[in-house]
């Protein structure tokens, strides 16, 4: 599994106007790590939807503030970017899987990660003691009074009408 920092120039995944796509985090089969400060970068519409047809979002926030980094020639610095929160869910990625020992695709991994989230960052105890649970939910729905000798166009389901559902 992919772990990647979404970016630090305060822009919106998009689409729209001064947004931007960050690659790799953006990738589907990348999880894309943001950070909770105005400078990272963040997806506007959240991890599970995207308005982008292949369906490029980030998929969680760490923390990535003042963190402690080693430097060049030694010693320490505070730094702070989605590159320090990226670590940490490397880190959580790591732990998963070598505690949950059964095979998972990435897909349930990403299910378990997002739908765990506790609070404003990443939950990994949450995530792995999670058993996924299927979860359906109507987006939308649309009645068409489709019989020309319904004299009554209620908007109700009669026998023989269509009906579309999104």
């Amino acid at each position: 599994m992919l772990v990647a920092a979404a970016g630090n120039d305060g822009r919106c995944i998009g689409p729209g106007t001064g947004c931007a796509r960050f690659y790799p985090a953006a990738y589907t089969f990348v999880f894309g790590v943001e950070t909770n400060a105005k400078f990272s970068n963040f997806d506007q519409d959240g991890p599970t939807f995207s308005l982008y047809i292949d369906v490029e979002n980030y998929e969680t926030d760490a923390p990535g503030v003042s963190v402690m980094s080693t430097v060049p020639k030694g010693g320490y610095r505070a730094l702070s970017g989605t590159s320090m929160a990226a670590p940490y869910v490397s880190g959580i990625v790591a732990l998963y899987n070598e505690t949950r020992t059964e095979f998972e695709t990435n897909e349930r991994k990403f299910g378990n990660f997002i739908n765990t989230k506790g609070g404003t960052f990443i939950d990994a105890l949450a995530a792995i003691k999670a058993e996924p649970k299927p979860i359906l939910k109507l987006v939308g729905r649309q009645v068409v009074d489709s019989i020309a000798t319904n004299k009554y166009q209620d908007g109700q389901f009669d026998s023989g009408e269509e009906r579309s559902e999104e």
